[in-house]
């Protein structure tokens, strides 16, 4: 899931999705997010193609899209969001063989901000396939933002609820 908190909308040409395998290597497995705007407030999931049918059901129901790189996990990936080469964000240690994330879902606190060096600190952890949530936030003054619906890169359908996080990406 990444989320617009910068207050501003934003095209995310130039954002691109990648993953450390196995904890060793570069972050490899790129994917690039596609040419649209992300208003302020939205979010947007993006959910592996073979994904049980709880998740991609939920990827018709959310602002989503379905891609197979690079959001398969194992415990010990590594996934960094950046633009034009600068990491904004990332969840997971980097160089790290060891099973940190193994069968557990990572939820990012909502007092924590988008942050180039993961820190484990500011994640909560539930049990693995945790998705009640998913999408949505609770965060003091977001409500009712818009969100589109993508799947494969095509707008769905549009439509409004409630959610809420404090995190975010740069302009």
């Amino acid at each position: 899931e990444i989320y617009n908190g910068t207050g501003n909308s934003i095209n995310l040409r130039g954002y691109k999705i990648s993953k450390q395998s196995n904890g060793v290597g570069n972050f490899t497995n790129t994917y690039s997010l596609p040419e649209r705007i992300l208003n302020h407030g939205e979010t947007i999931l993006l959910i592996h193609g073979n994904a049980g049918e709880y998740l991609y059901n939920l990827s018709t129901n959310h602002n989503s899209i379905v891609v197979t790189t690079p959001v398969s996990f194992n415990g010990n990936d590594a996934i960094i969001l950046t633009k034009n080469g600068v990491t904004i964000d990332q969840v997971g240690f980097a160089d790290q063989v060891s099973t940190w994330g193994e069968n557990k879902t990572l939820r990012r606190k909502s007092t924590a901000n988008a942050n180039p060096e993961f820190s484990i600190a500011e994640w909560d952890e539930y049990p693995i396939d945790t998705f009640d949530g998913l999408g949505h936030h609770s965060v003091i003054g977001l409500s009712n933002e818009r969100k589109v619906y993508v799947k494969q890169d095509e707008i769905i359908s549009k439509g409004v609820f409630n959610h809420e996080v404090s995190t975010g990406i740069s302009k």
